[in-house]
């Protein structure tokens, strides 16, 4: 057969959306999703070809932490990549952690709070009951609830904060359409959140990004876009047990929701 070639990133993209990935046992299901033009009909210059990257590994077995496994790696990827030790080089570094730790002689370490008491052999389930019943006195447990953007646990102005604030990859990629193209595609984003519990909510870039979101995350979505190109602008969020209603001046946007939040209202220039 006539052998074909197609881009890692373009790769990716057929990825998005599919049960099967490049790096396990479905590649082959993978690549039949791939569209014919898509694919080249020769090497692409200056790319190293994985399948022949991945059959050296296999027979070439080599520790790159070591200097004489990576000169024999280097000289093994000569014949793949014209800048195949640059591209070793770089992989080595992004691998290779070299943990920094501080001598634990010169700390001091309090013990007034309750203890974690986290175990390997514990389920997630478990591991979240149990911070959950020490957040009072553990203040690493009550903050792992914050940086688990659960709202069903927690207030909601660190979240907001951090959305309002530091979103900009929406708002990047909506620059250039009017405010009523933005609030169309924000709500004809499919109604599922990345997040499958209740309360837990996903940031203005992940519901962008990943392309589908809740009420309340389309609402907050929304919310970051027009607020900082409408500095001044009253933004509110309204909600209920059935939708999150995005309240921008004198217009209102209705987003159906199943994160079953506490009824409330947001007053998002105040966080």
């Amino acid at each position: 057969g006539v052998d074909h070639y197609i881009p890692v990133e373009k790769l990716f993209q057929y990825e998005y959306g599919a049960p099967f990935r490049f790096n396990d046992a479905t590649r082959e299901r993978l690549m039949m999703e791939v569209a014919g033009e898509d694919f080249e009909t020769g090497p692409l210059p200056g790319r190293i070809i994985l399948d022949d990257l991945e059959r050296l590994v296999g027979e070439n077995p080599a520790d790159l932490r070591t200097p004489e496994g990576f000169a024999r790696f280097v000289e093994k990827m000569a014949d793949l990549c014209p800048k195949g030790q640059e591209a070793l080089e770089g992989l080595r570094r992004f691998c290779w952690i070299d943990p920094r730790l501080p001598d634990p002689a010169s700390k001091t370490f309090l013990r007034e709070q309750a203890p974690l008491g986290l175990r390997p052999d514990m389920g997630r389930a478990d591991i979240i009951a149990r911070l959950e019943s020490i957040r009072r006195s553990n203040e690493l447990a009550d903050l792992a609830f914050y940086a688990y953007r659960d709202l069903g646990r927690t207030e909601s102005a660190p979240f907001l904060k951090a959305a309002l604030e530091r979103s900009p990859v929406s708002l990047a990629a909506t620059a250039d359409m009017d405010d009523g193209a933005v609030i169309a595609d924000v709500q004809a984003l499919p109604e599922e959140s990345i997040y499958d519990e209740a309360g837990r909510l996903a940031q203005p870039d992940e519901v962008w990004n990943f392309g589908r979101g809740d009420g309340v995350e389309k609402a907050v979505l929304a919310a970051n876009i027009l607020m900082q190109r409408h500095p001044g602008v009253p933004v509110t969020i309204e909600i209920s047990t059935e939708a999150a209603t995005l309240q921008f001046g004198s217009s209102s946007v209705r987003f159906p929701t199943t994160k079953e939040l506490t009824p409330q209202v947001w007053d998002c220039r105040a966080v």
